[in-house]
């Protein structure tokens, strides 16, 4: 705001008179004229120049409303909604040696699922679906959407950083995932063998980890505090890894089992820590009982009852279509 700045006319008039005094005159007392200052008074500002202050003050503050508002526009970071990608996924979920449900196949997952019930991953909502979003899903299956909605926090707890510390209601850090049979890892980093586990690459979490349609997602809670649980899984004849096989009722079947120490291999550079022949080696699947998941994730003994050799070799006939 400009100011008008007035000048003040200082007027000082000094009138002094010294008058000699005689050495043998008598003494008498002589008046001292009086020291008077006349300050000049500013002139008053006529009608025409408030009227022109007034106009100058209001432009000036709307000068600044307006440099305030613009600077505020500049400084304002305009945040666009990005819009949700989904992905056909199949999915498990394992715990206590069992299925929490029955496997899930073809399911719609949308990327903000998991940000739905404040849960935080690191891939983008318009970038693609992360395990965080699946695992929000098959929490929903296993519980009802309703139920998670209202309870997620005690059914589910994830660190912003991606650390699962209560899975399915169960509160343990002893947990895992897998996609389309492996960890999910960092290539580009890895850290040196030691203490009885082999070089191996840096694994990523549940909330760094992407997938895409068409995916197999596997959760897990380990029952060896270690995590020295066997992950496994059919193969042919010929050790080839089965996802699926159409069989015909009333025919033998031959399979064998092949498995590895997933919460210490999962992430192993060399691949033979992974090819499941651990499982074979250390004798453990003989004896391994072999039964069928019903549509409800319960499961259900072949008859007669079917037990993997100490090869791993079984063979199991499925009565129905």
């Amino acid at each position: 705001m400009k100011k008008r700045i007035v000048s003040l006319l200082l007027a000082l008039a000094l009138v002094c008179s010294l008058l000699p005094v005689g050495i043998l005159a008598a003494e008498e007392e002589t008046a001292i004229p009086a020291v008077t200052e006349t300050v000049a008074e500013p002139p008053e500002e006529t009608g025409s120049e408030q009227a022109e202050a007034s106009e100058q003050e209001a432009e000036a503050d709307e000068t600044k409303e307006m440099e305030e508002k613009q600077q505020e526009e500049d400084e304002t970071v305009v945040l666009l909604e990005a819009t949700p990608v989904t992905a056909k996924v199949d999915y498990t979920a394992q715990a206590g040696g069992a299925f929490l449900c029955a496997p899930q196949f073809d399911v719609t997952v949308s990327s903000d699922l998991a940000e739905k019930y404040g849960y935080t991953d690191q891939i983008g909502v318009a970038d693609g679906v992360s395990a965080l979003d699946v695992l929000v899903k098959a929490h929903e299956e296993v519980f009802g959407a309703s139920d998670f909605a209202e309870n997620h926090a005690g059914y589910l707890a994830v660190t912003n950083t991606g650390s699962i510390t209560t899975i399915f209601g169960t509160e343990t850090v002893n947990c895992g995932f897998a996609v389309n049979g492996a960890a999910v890892v960092d290539t580009g980093t890895q850290y040196p063998a030691g203490y009885g586990m082999p070089a191996s690459y840096a694994g990523k979490n549940i909330a760094q980890s992407k997938v895409s349609a068409g995916d197999t997602v596997e959760f897990f809670v380990y029952e060896d505090e270690s995590g020295l649980d066997y992950y496994s899984w059919f193969a042919d004849e010929d050790g080839r890894r089965l996802s699926e096989i159409s069989v015909i009722a009333g025919q033998d079947l031959d399979l064998s089992i092949k498995g590895y120490y997933y919460g210490w291999y999962g992430c192993a550079v060399e691949a033979d820590k992974r090819d499941g022949e651990a499982l074979v080696d250390s004798g453990d699947c003989e004896d391994l009982p072999i039964v069928m998941i019903d549509k409800d994730g319960a499961a259900v003994a072949f008859s007669p009852e079917t037990a993997a050799d100490e090869d791993g070799a079984v063979t199991v006939k499925f009565a129905d279509a």
